[in-house]
């Protein structure tokens, strides 16, 4: 990732260490050693640990965000409809340096020990249900079962355990983008 602020270093070196011994086994000396910073450094930027776990998942969805957006940008140059870009954003996001497995099983595990844990991805959830799925008043229930489909994807993906093989996969994908451009006007 390259980050170059000293909180960015740390996030940085605090990935790493997750993926190499997983979140439960974080502590803030491993990272400030990784990071090349002195422990109290490290507690200038981030309180604690859980502080720390939350800016790496805020991270990893800003990541995850920024590889969907672009993924979106590509699919409207498509002429592709809102709701089906958002699809292949999302679908075509799976891939890259926003998906380490074994970074996101590892704070899967962490997020199901301490639930207070979850805000990133409650404000992320948020987020991508009014961009897909519209608000109350006009919420399209359509476009909420496909966004869910793909998430379903994802989290798949993110726990290695694909349930399809690749032509199945395929063919799940472009049923999901055909019907995301039956339930949407076209730009």
């Amino acid at each position: 990732m390259g980050r170059s602020s000293s909180r960015g270093k740390i996030i940085e070196a605090a990935e790493k260490v997750v993926a190499r011994v997983g979140a439960a086994h974080l502590t803030l000396d491993a990272v400030a050693e990784e990071a090349g910073v002195s422990k109290g450094g490290l507690l200038y930027h981030f309180k604690s640990k859980d502080e720390l776990i939350k800016a790496i998942l805020h991270e990893h969805i800003n990541a995850k965000i920024t590889a969907m957006e672009e993924q979106k940008r590509l699919a409207q140059s498509e002429n592709c409809s809102e709701l089906e870009a958002h699809l292949k954003g999302i679908i075509n996001s799976l891939c890259g340096d926003c998906c380490d497995r074994e970074t996101g099983v590892a704070l899967l595990a962490v997020i199901a020990n301490n639930p207070g844990l979850m805000e990133p991805f409650e404000e992320y959830f948020e987020k991508m249900v009014q961009q897909i799925c519209g608000k109350k008043s006009d919420f399209n229930a359509e476009a909420a079962i496909l966004w869910l489909a793909t998430e379903g994807i994802r989290f798949h993906y993110l726990l290695n355990r694909d349930p399809f093989d690749a032509t199945q996969r395929d063919q799940v994908i472009a049923k999901l983008l055909e019907l995301g451009r039956d339930i949407s006007p076209k730009p």
